[in-house]
């Protein structure tokens, strides 16, 4: 009986199209695409939910830093009304962050489940509508820098614009936010690309009662000198932990690493408590950053070297003092500039070298091999005076007796 009405449809279908104009038929086509469509994101939407029900667990099985805390679709955070700001964020980065998924949304607004109020546009900048478009704001001086990144959102879109409350802002130096704290998110969503594993991330403004605040602020933001973050790899079973100046900084991301040891007993927290805590006493920069695998080595310790020398990581301090020092480290990489000049790198490769040898092309007489073939690969001790070179440490040479191998 059912094979006769299905057969006796399949036999009336081309008659009821017949029946229809051809506008009909494409309206019912048409509406027939907006239905699964619309079913498709109700879909989204529970499975973007499911995924956050799963990385919320995963974030209280390895500790939050405090049960005083709030949460949104994407991120849990502890509000500090006395500063404006969070005490920190908890949030998580996924493999789905290599999607392009949803854009930035901009839309800054107050938090409306922060009980005691948020700070607010008023606190970052005046806004005058009635001026021309290139003469609206009046700036502060510093960024509304996110805490948890929009960009670690790209997977959700509510969850990217939720990453725009003012609980998850802090006022920020823009030759930080733009500069070396973005290549710090950057570096850990490339990390969790590269390795296809979820990271547990926490994020805080260092808050002490002496900062000082945005002057312009109507309810008092502080500025915080320090920022934190934290990164932890459950599935590799590492922690590495991350201190920046709110300034502009001229070294590599990785010359900011710090143990999370050393993280909470400047700030009291215990960031991720129910973790195996002998893994916070300790990290290996090789596993974060892709560069060490490809020739880039680790500063020598600076305890080790004798007085009056330095690594490469704290030659910086005597840029423009024009005196003589000695740098010491490993020459990774070597070659001749365009001009003929020999540039040797000191523990990291060119284009992400913090410290480079320079011998002026006329000054290469002077010595009776070439430094780019010979010192390749080898340890080496440099005495010179150490000038600034596009915010970078550079000693220039003139002669071969400046070089200890």
């Amino acid at each position: 009986m059912i094979k006769k009405i299905i057969l006796i449809l399949i036999m009336i279908e081309p008659m009821i199209m017949i029946a229809q104009s051809k506008k009909e038929i494409l309206s019912e086509l048409e509406n027939q695409l907006i239905e699964i469509d619309e079913s498709r994101l109700v879909v989204s939407e529970k499975i973007n939910t499911q995924k956050w029900k799963i990385y919320k667990d995963d974030l209280e099985s390895y500790g939050l830093p405090s049960a005083n805390y709030l949460e949104h679709t994407a991120y849990f955070f502890e509000y500090n009304e006395a500063h404006e700001q969070s005490s920190w964020v908890a949030h998580m980065i996924t493999p789905e962050v290599e999607e392009l998924g949803s854009a930035r949304t901009n839309d800054f607004r107050v938090d409306p489940i922060v009980a005691t109020g948020t700070a607010e546009q008023d606190d970052y900048f005046n806004y005058y509508p009635e001026r021309k478009e290139d003469e609206q704001y009046e700036g502060f001086g510093y960024d509304r820098g996110h805490l948890a990144p929009s960009a670690d959102f790209r997977w959700y879109s509510r969850a990217v614009s939720e990453s725009y409350f003012y609980s998850n802002m802090s006022p920020q130096d823009p030759d930080l936010n733009r500069k070396k704290w973005s290549e710090l998110e950057n570096m850990l969503r490339n990390y969790v690309v590269r390795n296809n594993v979820p990271l547990a991330i926490i994020t805080a403004p260092i808050l002490t009662d002496d900062l000082p605040k945005i002057k312009q602020s109507p309810n008092g933001v502080s500025i915080p000198e320090f920022y934190l973050k934290i990164a932890y790899d459950n599935t590799n079973q590492r922690i590495i932990g991350f201190l920046m100046a709110n300034k502009e900084l001229s070294r590599p991301v990785d010359t900011y690493t710090i143990t999370v040891d050393e993280l909470e007993k400047m700030t009291g927290y215990d960031y991720f408590p129910k973790i195996n805590q002998s893994l916070e006493s300790k990290y290996d920069v090789k596993e974060w950053f892709s560069e060490y695998q490809n020739g880039s080595v680790e500063p020598i310790p600076q305890v080790s070297l004798a007085r009056g020398q330095y690594n490469t990581e704290t030659i910086a301090r005597q840029m423009g003092k024009y005196r003589k020092v000695t740098v010491c480290g490993k020459v990774v990489s070597a070659r001749n500039s365009r001009k003929g000049h020999a540039w040797l790198n000191l523990d990291r490769k060119f284009p992400n070298d913090y410290c480079s040898i320079m011998i002026y092309k006329d000054q290469l007489t002077n010595f009776t091999y070439d430094p780019v073939k010979h010192l390749k690969d080898k340890n080496i001790c440099v005495e010179g005076e150490v000038s600034n070179i596009g915010n970078k440490p550079v000693m220039k040479v003139n002669y071969p007796l400046a070089i200890a191998q």
